[in-house]
């Protein structure tokens, strides 16, 4: 690693860190272990990401960009890596386990950035910084705004990230799980009969029975009220309904509950 200047200078470095920084230093695993402290470097590598990634889309054929239902996938997801040493600032205690949050963001199959959890931050903090320069630096300059289908799972799902994708002028299309909010749960157990359209038994899936609903849903702290959509599902042998729910919107918030 000492001796690739080249790949020390994508990565925003001007030299590998020294063995008194990280133990074994001059390999991927140390410098990652380095990066993970010098959010300047992540930032250089990022930026060459993300030029690669919208040098990809532009080279593309738009049929092959658009091969998810007429849209591109853009979405970003965490991991717990599990480290040993005590020398990390970036480090989380996840279910007792000690490690660092890494958050990475992709379009289509390509990966346009990546950083970790530093301090106090989360997965979402991060998660939405890697957003905005998704949007910012690949999306927007490739001209994929009005494509884009943005799909994050229900750690997401709160007011801060919604506000943050409806706050985009071309209001680019999203689907973002709300099961961890408590209102939508309540919503959902709380319902009538009559606001549930029957799907019937689904074997494939091992469902005795099956429906779907549209509500919308207004946390405490939202300014708005959204469009959450349910599923709803008892398994065989079970007395109890299963719930999911994700909150789309985008191009004029519509809806029709298929």
């Amino acid at each position: 690693m000492r001796r690739d200047t080249p790949l020390l200078g994508m990565l925003g470095l001007k030299s590998s860190p020294s063995a008194r920084r990280a133990q074994r230093a001059e390999t991927v695993e140390g410098v990652i272990k380095y990066l993970a402290l010098e959010r300047e470097g992540r930032a250089a590598s990022n930026g060459l990401l993300r030029v690669q990634s919208r040098r990809s889309l532009e080279a593309s054929k738009r049929s092959e960009l658009l091969s998810c239902e007429g849209f591109i996938p853009f979405w970003t997801d965490g991991s717990h890596l599990e480290v040993e040493g005590e020398d990390f600032d970036s480090i989380k205690v996840i279910e007792h386990k000690r490690g660092q949050v890494v958050v990475g963001s992709f379009v289509g199959p390509w990966l346009v950035g990546m950083d970790f959890a530093v301090g106090h931050e989360g997965e979402e903090t991060v998660g939405r910084r890697l957003i905005e320069s998704g949007v910012e630096e690949v999306l927007r300059p490739a001209g994929l705004m009005k494509e884009v289908l943005i799909l994050e799972d229900s750690l997401y799902g709160d007011g801060p990230t919604l506000d943050q994708l409806e706050g985009y002028e071309e209001k680019p299309s999203y689907v973002v799980g709300v099961l961890g909010l408590k209102e939508a749960q309540r919503l959902m157990a709380e319902a009538l009969e009559w606001q549930w359209r029957d799907t019937g038994p689904q074997p494939r899936r091992g469902w005795e029975a099956s429906g779907v609903a549209t509500m919308w849903l207004q946390c405490g702290d939202w300014k708005v009220k959204r469009t959450m959509v349910c599923r709803r599902w008892k398994n065989e042998g079970e007395l109890i309904w299963n719930y999911a729910a994700v909150g789309p919107t985008g191009r004029g918030h519509e809806f029709d509950g298929q």
